[in-house]
Parts: C-alpha cells; sequence; structure tokens
C-alpha cells in the first residue's frame, strides 16, 4: 500500500487492509474497544474525538483536520510542520449536507512505515459508516431546527441554541446577547397585498438579518414577524452596532421602503447569574417600550 502521495486513492478493491493486517501494535482488543465507541455517540464532534484519541494510540499523530465534514472540525495540534501529510477521501460513504465529498487530511510527526499505513487505511474505513450515520443525523436535526420560509433558525433551534450559550456561559462565566425583532406595520401588507407578499417581506428581512450578523451570531424565526439573535458580544456597545447595522439595511431597502415595512429591536446582554427567561423578559420588555414610543428604533433592557 502505497502512501507516497498526498491524495490516496480509496476506490481499488485492495486498497484497504483486514483487521488481521493491521499493526500489531494496536491489538485486536484496541481495535473492538475503537469500534464500540465510534457506535456509542451519533455526535459528529464526539465522534472526532473518539477517532483522533484512537489514532493517537495506534500511530504517531499529530493532526486530523476534518473542515471539509464541519467547519473548524480540528483535532490534535493547530500549528506543525509535519512530515508526513496524507490525505483519504470517504469514498461512497459520507457526503456532508450541502452534497460535497469529504475528506480527512492526517498530519503525522513522522514517515509511517507500510504496517502504520495499512493502520490508518483500516480505520479510516471503519470509521467511514458512523461518520455518514453522525451526518445523515445532522441532517435530519437540521431540518427540525429550519424555518422553511426564510432559511432562519426556528423555535426549536433558538431554544437549542439558547441552551447551549447560557450552559456555556454559565461554565466560563462570561455573556452573550440577546436581540428580539418585531416588524413595523407587517399585518398591512397581508391585509392589503395578500400573504404571498408578505411571505416575500419576511423572506426579504430575513436576508438583511442574516447580513447584518457575524459569523459567530445566530438568526431565528421566532414566529409570526418576529426574529431573534443570539449574539456573540459581552458589551452594549457590541449590540447596538449590530442593531444600528440591521436598521440601516432594513431602512435603505426599496422593497422596505414601498411596503412601509421598518423594524423595532429590543436587545438585553445575558449574565451568568440569570436564566433564558429572565433575559428574553428583559429584551422583549424593551421591544415592547420601542413599539409604544414611535417604532423603528433600538432599546437595551
Amino acid at each position: 500500500m502505497d502512501f507516497s502521495h498526498t491524495i490516496y486513492d480509496s476506490t481499488g478493491q485492495d486498497n484497504f487492509v483486514s483487521l488481521a493486517q493491521a499493526s500489531s501494535a494496536y491489538s485486536a482488543h484496541h481495535m473492538n474497544t475503537f469500534m464500540k465507541q465510534l457506535l456509542s455517540t451519533i455526535d459528529l464532534d464526539t465522534l472526532g474525538s473518539i477517532y483522533f484519541r484512537h489514532l493517537s494510540m495506534a500511530l504517531p499523530l499529530a493532526k486530523i483536520d476534518l473542515a471539509s465534514v464541519k467547519e473548524a472540525m480540528c483535532f490534535g495540534q493547530e500549528k506543525i510542520s509535519a512530515p508526513c501529510i496524507v490525505t483519504l477521501p470517504f469514498v461512497n460513504t459520507a457526503i456532508t449536507t450541502s452534497g460535497e465529498n469529504i475528506f480527512a487530511v492526517y498530519s503525522f510527526y513522522e514517515e509511517l512505515e507500510r504496517q502504520e499505513r495499512n493502520t490508518l487505511a483500516t480505520m479510516h474505513q471503519i470509521f467511514a459508516k458512523p461518520l455518514q450515520h453522525a451526518l445523515e443525523f445532522e441532517r435530519l436535526k437540521l431540518m427540525m431546527t429550519k424555518d422553511a420560509l426564510t432559511g432562519l433558525g426556528n423555535r426549536a433551534g433558538f431554544d437549542e441554541a439558547s441552551k447551549r450559550l447560557s450552559s456555556r456561559c454559565n461554565r466560563h462565566r462570561s455573556q452573550f446577547a440577546l436581540l428580539v425583532i418585531d416588524l413595523d406595520n407587517f399585518k398591512s401588507v397581508n391585509d392589503n397585498y395578500g400573504h404571498l407578499e408578505g411571505d416575500r417581506v419576511l423572506q426579504e428581512v430575513a436576508s438583511h438579518i442574516a447580513h447584518a450578523l457575524r459569523h459567530s451570531d445566530e438568526a431565528f424565526r421566532f414566529g409570526g414577524d418576529e426574529f431573534c439573535c443570539l449574539i456573540d458580544c459581552e458589551t452594549s456597545t457590541d449590540l447596538l452596532a449590530v442593531a444600528n447595522r440591521l436598521h440601516q439595511r432594513v431602512n435603505n431597502c426599496k422593497f422596505m421602503q414601498q411596503k412601509n415595512i421598518s423594524c423595532s429591536i429590543g436587545g438585553a446582554i445575558f449574565h451568568p447569574e440569570e436564566n433564558l427567561e429572565t433575559v428574553f423578559k428583559r429584551a422583549d420588555e424593551a421591544l415592547y417600550r420601542v413599539k409604544l414610543t414611535g417604532k423603528n428604533a433600538y432599546l437595551a433592557a
């Protein structure tokens, strides 16, 4: 088995070896434990962590880069000048939700011997099937947490993301922020132009929200014409900047101007001593005060 090329073609019939041919240093007991642990989870990150740990036991592994599977999914040394780099595709088994074929990039502290190459090929093949199942689970979970009309997250997605963020903040004593957004005059669009045009307004606003946010932020259609954003920031100044960007995009949009649509926004920063209900209530009350005092503005609680 020749791994001297950067890209390894695993489409041949004899490119993968049996467990009996794998490195004797990595025993049958270890291999059985490895397979059992892979089958114990369907979470992508946990699966990758298990794979990295066991492959490190068998080989002089420095890093596994699985960025083609999931952005920033990498295990091991972040920066290393590795003398041996091997790229293996997951042929006919694993495809991302975007339809792209995926692969793993392995970095090793030293060149691999023939037996070690056999072990890598075997473990890569074993890892491929649980990875396929995890990707399918991610695809189904995405369908359940996405709003079909706007492409943003839905209420279930918001609940899941907010719980994840609040748990992280409680562990690390950090903060995040919440924006609650309500469209001004939306009912008149449905009444005067029909629900299809109302749907178009929701899609247009969702696009402006998505473009106003940074990569680390998340947007959701909470229900009707109400949207929520989870913002990765800790100061009121940063939160104001996001709200201003959103207002600018909506107010400068000719389609929104034609339909007399603007947005009122309430904001609040989550503190570790709070619960989710409290921070949402604060942001929602700020939004309500905006609605009472003229709309098309932002207020933080």
